[in-house]
């Protein structure tokens, strides 16, 4: 992979670029390499009011100005003792604190591109994706020093964290101002990973520009004002978090409530005590919080999910406990920016995702790529602001991106008005007796049961070749016959067809470090209990 060196220098995705080129109504000039560096929000942000707060923990608070002299400093010792040049690579690892997104701003500001990853990636991971993206340099926290040991050998690694460390007494040591590097719009910021369907990671690139169209298509949805705390439980690796928790907020002043621990309890905990007015998380966060009644901030005003496919009892519930509107989105790992849904003060239709957002388009095509009548399900094609371009990786790259458009994965029905359905992903489509089942269909009605508190849904194939649904739930608090309950409900809700052969229960659902649920976890755990059945048996 050949990325920017400076904003003066060919790159290898300038064919992409043409083909790819952004909306009008987001970028009005014509020409894409003109000077752009996305940590310039944070400039922005310091010029709207230095003092005003802007990353809030339990440990305290920090203003803009206070992220913007630290980020300075980062950027600084990268450059003056590491030699740090614009295009390099650095490899980001650590939970969300001011330090994780003072180090990222500071690569950026540098002219770096960043490769972030969560905590919750492990030392196995991390080494792939340190090889594919050819990171030249690693900052982390030190509480995961042990997960880089083995990178160690190859790049310097550097640590940040409570204890003082090399590259912390570095940073201190360093003058709080720094011109940030003069990048391009085109120029390449992140490099982002994705789990493949092998298991492999797969990473896509995002410019400058990306970033920038991010933080505004996420402020579309949320209308953020200066006296707004944003709060999430995920990690601001991920380009929707990073989008809707640190850049949109800097570009209206905002705040953001940082929480270390992923944990749905210390999150709503931290939210309310802290009194965020605005969620950013995915749907198993917003189930949870109905289930247990977990306290809200009194002034919280809407919230966002993302990641996964929302169902419209949990939206329906969610705003009638807490009277915040919950609001929906598509935008993935390869886009960053979000791609379809509601903005602010738009009317919603019911039931659907809603409509492509400023600067994209969308389209419902059939397998051969072609345009299907509308109402009609299909293959979810989307073209805009931002696009599509995997590293090292041509096969992904044609069977994401044709003709310019980038193809999501999603199974999508379009009305007349523009507005989408998702039905869910490929793989939530399975085989029954010659009959496609939509896990995501099954999920639903089985979550409408008081006694879960959430559910996963696979097929995999038994002993017979036959498909056979499996059902993972966990229950709202005491399992007391949930199996039975399950069993019951699904015989009365659902055709014979889609109801699972076996149902199991578990404390909580795995997630992957995307923080979605891990369907290829718990299909392993599904064959084995597929393969435990008798002919025509149940579990």
């Amino acid at each position: 992979m050949e990325l920017a060196p400076s904003a003066h220098e060919d790159t290898t995705t300038r064919g992409w670029l043409l083909d790819v080129a952004p909306a009008p109504d987001l970028v009005p000039e014509t020409d894409h390499r003109r000077p752009l560096n996305a940590a310039g929000v944070l400039d922005d942000a310091v010029r709207g009011g230095a003092g005003r707060r802007c990353l809030v923990t339990d440990s305290g608070t920090w203003s803009h100005d206070d992220l913007l002299a630290r980020a300075n400093q980062v950027a600084g010792a990268l450059v003056r003792r590491w030699g740090l040049r614009p295009g390099n690579r650095v490899l980001l690892h650590g939970p969300n604190t001011p330090w994780y997104a003072a180090c990222y701003l500071g690569v950026l500001r540098a002219g770096g591109v960043v490769v972030p990853v969560p905590w919750g990636v492990r030392a196995r991971e991390v080494a792939p994706i340190a090889e594919l993206t050819e990171v030249d340099l690693v900052v982390a926290d030190a509480r995961y020093a042990a997960d880089l040991a083995e990178l160690a050998q190859r790049v310097d690694v550097l640590l940040f964290g409570a204890e003082p460390t090399e590259f912390g007494r570095e940073v201190d040591a360093g003058p709080a101002v720094f011109a940030p590097v003069r990048t391009s719009a085109d120029d390449v910021a992140v490099v982002d990973f994705t789990s493949g369907s092998t298991g492999a990671p797969k990473c896509a690139m995002h410019l400058h520009r990306d970033l920038v169209f991010a933080a505004l298509n996420h402020h579309r949805m949320l209308d953020l004002a200066p006296d707004d705390l944003v709060a999430s439980n995920g990690s601001i690796a991920f380009g929707y978090l990073l989008g809707a928790l640190v850049l949109a907020p800097l570009t209206r002043g905002a705040a953001a409530l940082f929480v270390e621990d992923d944990d749905f309890d210390a999150f709503f905990d931290a939210a309310h005590r802290h009194r965020a007015t605005v969620f950013a998380s995915t749907p198993g966060l917003y189930r949870r919080g109905l289930r247990t009644g977990a306290p809200v901030p009194p002034g919280l005003r809407i919230a966002l999910s993302g990641g996964e496919k929302l169902d419209q009892g949990t939206r329906d519930g969610w705003l009638e406990a807490t009277g915040a509107p919950l609001v929906d989105h598509l935008g993935t790992t390869e886009l960053m920016a979000p791609v379809i849904g509601t903005p602010r003060g738009a009317a919603h239709r019911r039931d659907t995702l809603g409509r492509a957002m400023p600067g994209f388009r969308v389209r419902v095509l059939d397998d051969e790529g072609h345009e299907v009548p509308v109402g009609r399900p299909g293959r979810l094609a989307v073209r805009g602001a931002s696009g599509c371009l995997y590293v090292k990786d041509p096969v992904a790259q044609a069977e994401g991106v044709r003709d310019g458009w980038t193809h999501t994965g999603d199974r999508a029905t379009l009305d007349a008005d523009g507005h989408v359905v998702v039905h869910g992903r490929g793989r939530d489509l399975v085989m029954v007796d010659g009959i496609n089942v939509a896990t995501t269909e099954v999920e639903t009605v089985l979550r409408a049961l008081p006694a879960v508190a959430d559910v996963a849904v696979v097929g995999v194939p038994d002993a017979c070749g036959v498909t056979a649904l499996v059902a993972f739930v966990t229950p709202t608090g005491v399992d007391r016959g949930l199996v039975g309950l399950v069993r019951e409900h699904a015989r009365r809700e659902l055709a014979q067809y889609k109801q699972p052969r076996v149902v199991r229960v578990l404390d909580r659902l795995p997630r992957n470090a995307r923080n979605k649920v891990d369907h290829r976890a718990l299909a392993e755990v599904a064959r084995a209990a597929v393969g435990a059945l008798s002919f025509s048996g149940s579990l």
